[in-house]
């Protein structure tokens, strides 16, 4: 008699997201396995909260800084709360 509750591998229980080291149980050698196809993988920081800057004088600086760290070449990675 076959198993009637869903494994963690069925699709219909799978998040669309899948982020991998967040939860402890996925193992993603076995979705390999099991031919789930990977989209994307990357380690990324998402904010909890986020702020909306209304001050153009801190949009300006705010930009400013941005930019300064995007032409450095070593950073890798910005991240930040800022609701654009």
């Amino acid at each position: 008699m076959k198993n009637s509750k869903p494994t963690i591998y069925d699709p219909a229980f799978l998040p669309n997201n899948i982020y991998s080291g967040v939860p402890s149980w996925l193992n993603l050698p076995v979705l390999e396995k099991e031919n789930y196809p990977m989209a994307s993988a990357e380690v990324t920081m998402i904010p909890q909260n986020y702020v909306t800057l209304t001050d153009e004088n801190d949009i300006r600086q705010l930009n400013r800084t941005l930019d300064l760290l995007d032409e450095d070449d070593d950073v890798q990675d910005v991240f930040h709360n800022w609701d654009e």
